[in-house]
């Protein structure tokens, strides 16, 4: 019922379908002898200024509709550029702890881990948007307790850089000794447990 009264609104019709009246009325108004005898519009002659009302208000509002368009184009870009200055300025002050936690995604190789949301610092980055939910639970990544999978926001993780996160560009005894021995408190109980499951479930 709703989108039978849609019919009657011209506000409220969906773009395609101006478009269509748009092209259709500007044809018959603008269509000359030859196409008005093919098509016999000489019969809708008397029907030509409510025709002409409905181009012009098809065309108006398909004019409205691209500029809204446009406009919303340039503000989402404004909108992502300024998001992008103030994560990169974020990213630019982490903390150690901070960085150990990022530096996980890139030591395991996954773009979602299972993490305590209760741990101070992840509800932190979870605040700031350089962490977000993963709301899709692949690679077997459940939620158990007050640990939930998470992934680097996409805007972050674009300007994140391995100095950004003190994470070693070459592989060395030093490098992999100090990788081992800055990683976070919680990850070795959260191997346990991943460990666990796997024997219990087969994963």
């Amino acid at each position: 019922m709703d989108y039978i009264k849609s019919l009657f609104d011209f506000t409220k019709l969906p773009t395609k379908i101006l478009f269509v009246f748009f092209l259709i009325t500007g044809f018959i108004i603008f269509s000359n002898d030859k196409y008005t005898k093919i098509f016999a519009f000489e019969k809708i002659e008397t029907y030509k200024p409510l025709i002409s009302i409905v181009f012009l208000i098809s065309f108006s509002i398909l004019i409205i509709n691209f500029i809204i368009y446009i406009s919303n184009l340039i503000y989402q870009k404004i909108r992502t550029n300024k998001l992008k200055k103030q994560y990169l300025k974020k990213i630019n002050n982490l903390d150690d702890y901070e960085k150990a936690i990022l530096r996980e995604f890139y030591i395991q190789g996954k773009n979602s881990l299972k993490m305590p949301i209760n741990d101070e610092t992840i509800a932190g980055l979870l605040s700031k948007k350089i962490l977000i939910y993963n709301s899709q639970l692949g690679n077997r990544v459940m939620a158990t307790g007050f640990d939930f999978p998470l992934s680097i926001n996409p805007l972050i993780e674009e300007k994140l850089t391995n100095e950004n996160i003190d994470f070693p560009e070459k592989e060395s005894k030093e490098s992999l000794e100090f990788l081992k021995n800055n990683r976070p408190d919680w990850i070795h109980r959260m191997n346990w447990d991943e460990r666990l499951l796997n024997e219990v479930y087969h994963f």
